[in-house]
């Protein structure tokens, strides 16, 4: 199993080093994943760990009502917005020592670039939302590898760009003119909780992969749940069924 081999080496990491934090960085969330091939079980995974994270994975096109709102269909928007929320309350319902991993400051080749006000866009929804940290990916570009010349927030050169200017004028927002109201920030206790159990989205899965008709639609009915919920501004707590027994008396 994918969990038992991260906490045999978190284990062997603890024994040399006990001063220090260790960490786990997976690919995807569990509620936006196909389950299918990504074998990941963020409850399972993140038992022994003093953080845990996950990549911030949004879909490029979902942010194009940024910069070009007549041309973007809503219900493809709306769904990848969700995506985008649901990553986040995801990851602060296992644990508030959650962390985003990879906050991606540009797409991964070269040719084409993300423009600020996506990186903005997506820098903020992960902000409100209450996470320990946000690790942006990446500062320089990668010289070889599958992502050679992509994710940099600056070129080979170095050189400050449109991306990194806006990225630092948020981040100096936050220590300066909102840091009093980030200081008294917090959330209110969920009052609502959404049991996920990556075995119904399995088997959903599956049955996905055979009838068309029921493709995503235990994450379509999900999403759409959630995201009621959210509209209506009431709390929400994501809970898996491996920490069900723990979460129940608190709601």
């Amino acid at each position: 199993q994918l969990a038992d081999q991260v906490h045999w080496v978190a284990r062997i990491v603890k024994k040399i080093d006990a001063k220090h934090p260790v960490m786990c960085h997976v690919g995807i969330s569990s509620p936006v994943q196909n389950v299918r091939y990504d074998t990941c079980v963020d409850a399972l995974m993140m038992d022994g760990l003093d953080f845990y994270g996950s990549s911030y994975d949004v879909s490029w096109e979902s942010q194009a009502y940024m910069t070009d709102k007549e041309n973007v269909r809503g219900l493809e928007n709306q769904s990848q917005l969700t995506r985008a929320r649901i990553q986040v309350d995801w990851l602060r319902s296992l644990s508030p020592k959650n962390w985003i991993c990879e906050l991606y400051a540009n797409l991964y080749h070269p040719w084409t670039t993300r423009q600020p006000e996506m990186l903005l866009w997506q820098f903020w929804q992960a902000v409100v939302r209450g996470l320990g940290g946000i690790m942006i990916w990446e500062y320089k570009v990668e010289r070889i590898g599958v992502e050679s010349l992509g994710y940099g927030l600056l070129g080979l050169d170095g050189k400050p760009n449109a991306r990194s200017k806006a990225l630092a004028a948020a981040m100096r927002l936050i220590k300066g003119e909102l840091a009093e109201f980030f200081e008294g920030f917090e959330f209110r206790a969920p009052t609502v909780g959404m049991l996920y159990d990556e075995r119904s989205h399995l088997l959903s899965e599956f049955e996905g992969y055979y009838n068309a008709q029921l493709h995503n639609i235990h994450l379509r009915s999900l999403w759409a749940f959630y995201e009621t919920l959210r509209r209506r501004n009431i709390p929400v707590r994501l809970v898996p069924y491996q920490h069900l027994d723990s979460v129940l008396p608190l709601l």
